[in-house]
């Protein structure tokens, strides 16, 4: 991406300000703390420009000094929201708004001639407060931004086309490969959102290895009180022996392969085909073939 073409996509926004201060106001004016708080339009005209100015700025200079800067102006910001009345939520809210809103318009004014000038990218995110500073020392290696909204910490840089899966940091990392243009960024942290809430365990999640639970999340309210019509009485079984079933399927899932499965649950193969068969006779599914599988990687996911 040439650097006068990326500087003529924010003119482009910079002009538009106007237009994203209209488009904010009147998200923002379905938020009811705010409608409700001590806030008056001059004030919430002012902040909004400020912050998009932040945005503008960072993004004109990744690597610059104004990371600091933004981080204090929120801080404060927020602390002033806190006293007029706004809830910490509707004010992350507010921060979404504004983050969605300039993505669109960065996709927006580029249109036409200034596609070329929207790289690919990729995310990672984090639980905000994290060990700061983790995500820029570890994936930082080239043009980057960054992002906070007071619960998850956000970078984004221009794609890497290695293919590799990146380092662990010894925390739950949500990784999305491949955020086709600016348009998407939205959408993306949206994701990774949704990731980092399903895991817990330490290591870099991506759609992929966390297909399984986003399924089940969407199914879940739909099929509560009918799993049985899907996996049978596995739900009835007690806690610690619908564990033992899970620790086996999951292992298994991952290659099909009964001998390494075994090897690395430390049981004997006999041990872990009388599991398979056992779960079958329970639930109906057999997991060696390929639609019974997929039907118990989602429904394993999703544990009420």
């Amino acid at each position: 991406m040439e650097d006068n073409a990326w500087g003529s996509l924010l003119n482009r926004v910079r002009e538009n300000r106007h237009q994203l201060l209209e488009d904010f106001l009147a998200e923002l004016s379905r938020q009811p703390d705010y409608v409700d708080a001590s806030v008056s339009r001059d004030e919430l005209e002012r902040t909004a420009l400020q912050v998009f100015d932040l945005f503008l700025n960072r993004l004109a200079d990744p690597q610059g000094g104004s990371g600091s800067g933004s981080s204090d102006v929120a801080t404060q910001l927020g602390r002033r929201r806190a006293r007029q009345g706004v809830s910490f939520e509707q004010f992350t809210e507010a921060v979404r708004i504004n983050f969605r809103l300039f993505w669109r318009a960065l996709h927006r004014v580029a249109q036409p001639d200034l596609v070329e000038a929207l790289p690919a990218h990729e995310l990672f995110a984090t639980t905000a407060g994290d060990h700061p500073g983790l995500l820029e020392s570890h994936y930082g290696q080239r043009p980057y931004f960054t992002y906070d909204d007071g619960e998850y910490h956000l970078l984004f840089r221009h794609r890497q086309e290695t293919g590799e899966t990146p380092e662990a940091l010894g925390q739950t990392v949500a990784h999305i490969r491949h955020v086709p243009g600016l348009g998407a960024l939205a959408a993306a942290a949206g994701l990774a959102r949704k990731l980092l809430a399903q895991h817990v365990e330490a290591g870099v999640v991506s759609p992929r290895t966390g297909f399984s639970r986003l399924v089940a999340e969407g199914l879940g309210d739909q099929l509560f009180g009918f799993e049985h019509e899907v996996i049978g009485r596995y739900h009835q079984l007690p806690e610690e022996e619908r564990q033992r079933y899970a620790e086996t399927l999951e292992v298994f899932l991952r290659s099909g392969s009964i001998r390494q499965a075994a090897e690395e649950l430390y049981l004997h193969r006999n041990t872990v085909f009388k599991r398979l068969r056992s779960f079958e006779e329970i639930t109906g599914l057999n997991v060696t073939i390929p639609q019974d599988a997929i039907i118990a990687m989602v429904m394993l996911a999703h544990r009420p």
